[in-house]
Parts: C-alpha cells; structure tokens; sequence
C-alpha cells in the first residue's frame, strides 16, 4: 500500500474522481539543482490514431488500444526515441493540434517540465540499480556494430532526449518494489518474488506496456514489461503504453493525502 496517487488532467479547478485523471508519483528526482516530482498515468492509453505525420513522414502509431514503439509507414523502425513514432505522437510534435499532449488540459500542460532523458542502452538481466547505471550511458558504440554494450548507445542514436510526455525507464519499474530488491532483484526473473512488493503491479495492475530504455542486443529493439518482468521486443511490435512526465519544481500539494480515495490535488503557483 503506497499513498502516491495524484489527479491530474483535470477538466476544472475543483479536483475530485469526476473530472480528473489519476495518476501515481514514481519519485523525486533531481536536475540542475531542483526537485521534480515524476508521475506516470494509472491506466494504459486505450485509443491511438493509425497514423501519424511529423514533419513529412508518416509513421504507424496505434492498432486497436495498443501502439507501436517506432514504426514508420514504409516498414522502417529502430529504438532511437528521440526520432520514435510514438514520442511525435504523445509530445504533438506533428502538424495541427492533434497527439496527446495537446488533448490534456491547459493547466495540466503548464505544469509539466520539459525534461532530459538518458538513452543508455539496457539489459533486462539484473538489479534496477545495475539498469539505472546503463541507462545514464553516453558513450557510442561503434559505427557498424552488430552488438552494444549495456551503457552504450547505438552509434546512430541520440543520447539525450528532451521532452514533456515520456516513458518510465526499465528502472522505474524495479523502483516500485520494496527496497531490498533495489540492488538484489532481477528484472527478468521479477515474477519470483519482487513483484509482490511492487505496487506498480499490485495495485495500478501495470503488466503490459512499453518502456523509454532501449537494449543493447539489437538497435531495433526497446524494453517492456510483458506479464511480470521485463522482456526485449521489436519496436515495430504493439503495446500498451502508460505515459510518464515530470511536474515543474514549481508546482505545489494543495490537498489530499495520496491515497486511492484522496490523491494528492497539484496546483502551479
């Protein structure tokens, strides 16, 4: 039982179930000296459009309420984030008021920081602390490779990303477990005990969906949670998709105490 709910993309200033998403907080993470408090959506995405255009090419997003990681529409995809289908789509990068970032409300989108993400390639064998390290790596691989090492990024993919509406990390994810499992669990074998402490898995029943971190054994390749662990999967294959974001270090609690019946109420000063 983990007291981290929060409404957010509410319809209207008074906060309650009625017109309010609810989302869970991930943690407390630092960048340049602040504090941003980092949420992701209770609930998968359940419409996505087939399609979508960004800046002259058409990339395949949706199929029924699961999406494509990055799938253009000649066939083409690889696990470069920065340059993914689905990052266009939820960051409305594309022509026109469309993607998901402009569905939300206006207020809600005042409050989201635009944040740095790192791209290090991963391995879903061992701790989360061990995929946290590899996912803070900058270091390219060398042009050509058929194989990068964990902590590396594939020679033609950014290193960084930039944006408002992400995806959790394979590490966020072995953060909802209980503390011991930090440095001792084992993602891909997480159904053997660790998450039955998890409260992404108990109680947000978060099974299925893709996550930010590509891996190392293939530059087409992105990670995701499939069942109770963590699996390696093409990019142009489907999945629910669970957004992430990180709130300014302005915004503030104005009420609620967290729990399932009284999620934390934000408000930007």
């Amino acid at each position: 039982s983990v007291n981290n709910y929060i409404y957010f993309n509410c319809t209207s200033s008074t906060q309650n179930s009625s017109n309010c998403e609810t989302w869970r907080i991930i943690g407390v993470f630092k960048e340049n000296g602040k504090d941003y408090v980092k949420i992701v959506r209770n609930t998968d995405i359940t419409t996505f459009p087939t399609t979508y255009t960004y800046n002259g090419t058409n990339y395949k997003i949706g199929s029924g309420s699961s999406a494509y990681w990055n799938l253009k529409e000649d066939g083409t995809y690889n696990n470069n984030w920065a340059k993914a289908g689905l990052m266009y789509w939820l960051n409305s990068k594309g022509t026109g008021d469309t993607g998901y970032l402009n569905s939300l409300s206006t207020t809600s989108r005042n409050m989201i920081y635009s944040a740095l993400y790192h791209l290090g390639n991963v391995t879903k064998d061992g701790a989360p602390s061990k995929a946290y390290s590899y996912e803070n790596g900058s270091t390219k691989c060398n042009s050509g490779a058929s194989s990068c090492s964990t902590g590396y990024v594939w020679y033609d993919n950014d290193t960084t990303w930039t944006g408002k509406i992400g995806l959790m990390y394979l590490s966020d994810y072995g953060f909802s477990a209980s503390d011991s499992y930090w440095t001792s669990g084992d993602l891909y074998n997480w159904e053997q005990g660790p998450y039955s402490t998890s409260w992404m898995y108990s109680s947000a029943n978060f099974t299925e969906g893709w996550l930010i971190s590509p891996n190392y054994y293939s530059n087409t390749n992105a990670t995701a949670i499939s069942g109770r662990y963590a699996v390696y999967l093409a990019t142009n294959s489907t999945k629910k998709v669970r957004p992430a974001l990180y709130l300014k270090s302005e915004v503030q609690i104005a009420g609620g105490d967290g729990s399932s019946s009284s999620p934390y109420q934000a408000v930007i000063e």
